[in-house]
């Protein structure tokens, strides 16, 4: 099947590809892709392909939408690579792009030969994450809940992790650390640390750092059905600020990474580059901490309303939490 150019050539058609566009991080990324392609007056056609290689036979069917790309279809390439990831190799994603022939490429999070990437820094935010559990609640027993192993951001963030416990002089345990999972298998990484190595949340591990906020959010359901509360018995954090991180009682601790900047900028890129640009530079973005109380923290909100942190905390609310609550409060004056 071909795909005709729309407003007779004049009006460029970019396609977007990516896995899905109605859970986590995808949420955020699609409406800024969006938003830039109105802004810019770009036909967008979104393809939401599944992961590549996925055993699901309803997502494996999902990965014929990458044959629409080709470069009498489409202008210009706009691929969230490592959404496509996880299930394959990386030479199997080399060469579905590879396929796509000389269309204009823009990829998002993890490069492909040699088109620009707008990538976020999973590593530094993870790092972040988990020097607060360390210097805000002196957590050291810090159980890791990974994320999808041929994942690149995924592999970041585990990286993160071990990096942090040789910088602070802290033991690696494999024990603590769960197997790679697809991101919504939470549920599974309870199980596997609770129940096949027999750990005890709050004793043999203080909190749980979870490489997405899906994984977190099963994690702590699960904990709850088994009548731990968090944080008072064990803390539990996320990962990218999805709306899964808000669904939770207690609010979710995470890091928020700038999907939708990083959609705008993907598709900025590629607009200059269909316009004749030659020297697109890659882009980094920042991601931002977001202390909320599942890990033993007042939440922004709770502060500002003039709560009482100590009710939420489990009784961890130090000094160095007490500097949060000054902040926010001096923050809300100021406005």
């Amino acid at each position: 099947m071909e795909l005709s150019r729309g407003h007779g050539g004049v009006r460029p058609r970019f396609c977007f590809l990516l896995a899905g566009v109605h859970t986590g991080a995808s949420v955020d990324l699609w409406h800024g892709v969006a938003e830039e392609a109105e802004l810019r007056d770009v036909d967008l056609l979104v393809l939401p392909a599944g992961r590549i290689g996925a055993r699901e036979e309803f997502e494996h069917m999902r990965n014929g939408l990458a044959r629409l790309i080709r470069t009498r279809s489409s202008d210009g390439l706009l691929s969230w690579v490592s959404s496509l990831s996880g299930e394959c190799d990386p030479e199997d994603l080399l060469s579905l792009h590879g396929s796509f022939g000389s269309v204009p490429t823009v990829t998002l999070a993890q490069r492909v030969g040699d088109a620009p990437v707008v990538s976020l820094d999973a590593y530094g935010g993870m790092r972040a994450l988990l020097d607060h559990l360390r210097d805000v609640h002196g957590y050291e027993r810090i159980a890791f809940l990974r994320g999808p192993e041929l994942h690149a951001s995924a592999a970041d963030r585990f990286r993160a992790y071990r990096d942090f416990l040789s910088d602070r002089g802290l033991p690696y345990r494999e024990s603590l650390v769960s197997s790679p999972l697809p991101w919504d298998e939470g549920g599974r990484a309870l199980s596997e640390l609770l129940d096949l190595r027999g750990l005890v949340p709050g004793q043999d591990f203080q909190a749980a750092a979870a490489a997405s906020d899906l994984l977190a959010f099963w994690f702590l359901r699960g904990l709850q059905d088994r009548g731990f509360q968090v944080p008072a018995d064990v803390a539990v954090t996320g990962f990218n600020d999805s709306p899964e991180s808000r669904l939770l009682a207690p609010p979710l601790t995470t890091v928020s990474m700038p999907f939708r900047e990083q959609g705008r900028r993907g598709l900025a890129a590629l607009a200059e580059l269909w316009q004749g640009a030659r020297n697109i530079e890659d882009a980094v973005l920042p991601p931002t901490l977001v202390v909320r109380e599942s890990c033993g923290c007042p939440s922004r909100e709770v502060l500002l309303a003039g709560g009482d942190p100590g009710d939420r905390t489990g009784g961890r609310f130090d000094e160095d939490v007490k500097a949060v609550a000054d902040a926010a409060g001096a923050d809300a004056r100021a406005r």
